[in-house]
């Protein structure tokens, strides 16, 4: 796994959600794990397998995933 410094939320954070200039929203439930690194990118990990980036300039990727790859 690569170099992740994850902040993890036990118990899960309950919702998660992310507001963008136009009003476009995405929200996440039940945040295991974030890491923010400090271009503003946010990395996130749901407690159902749920895998997000979202990053400054951009709405968000999400990708379905095992495990996170460099």
């Amino acid at each position: 796994m690569p170099d992740i410094k994850w902040t993890e939320f036990n118990p899960p954070e309950c919702r998660r959600v992310y507001r963008f200039p136009g009003g476009d929203e995405i929200a996440f439930d039940h945040v295991t794990r974030i890491e923010i690194r400090e271009s503003g990118k946010h990395r996130i990990e749901t407690k159902d397998g749920r895998k997000a980036f979202v990053s400054p300039g951009w709405l968000w990727l999400e990708i379905v995933v095992d495990e996170w790859t460099a």
